[in-house]
């Protein structure tokens, strides 16, 4: 299960990429303890989505995934076609699946100053 979360918040980060066209083309997930009072349910978004509505201490932080340099380019494609992906084409989805062929990498957090 972990690893299916896994990879729709990186398929989600592909969202705020297109959103963000000055950020760097690489995947980002935070992985995170939080109490189910500090979320709330956003299926109106998609299945299993949630929001986190607390803020969450560093000591809460489990890991960070970050795309490694290779996984760039087919990662700012993907941000390219991901909403096109979401509404059905199937030649971008294909793209966005050449991204998430890319595994994302491990990062503890004591880590984190090494990989800003």
């Amino acid at each position: 299960m972990e690893y299916a979360v896994l990879l729709a918040a990186a398929r989600a980060s592909l969202r705020l990429l297109d959103a963000d066209p000055v950020a760097p083309r690489r995947r980002v997930v935070f992985a995170a303890d939080v109490d189910d009072a500090g979320i709330r349910v956003r299926d109106d978004l998609d299945r299993g989505v949630v929001e986190v509505t607390a803020s969450i201490p560093l000591a809460k932080i489990q890991a960070v995934h970050v795309d490694d340099a290779d996984a760039e380019r087919a990662v700012a494609a993907a941000a390219d076609v991901i909403v096109e992906s979401d509404l059905g084409s199937e030649d971008a989805a294909f793209i966005v699946d050449g991204a998430d062929g890319h595994e994302l990498l491990w990062y503890a957090t004591q880590e984190l100053p090494d990989l800003l």
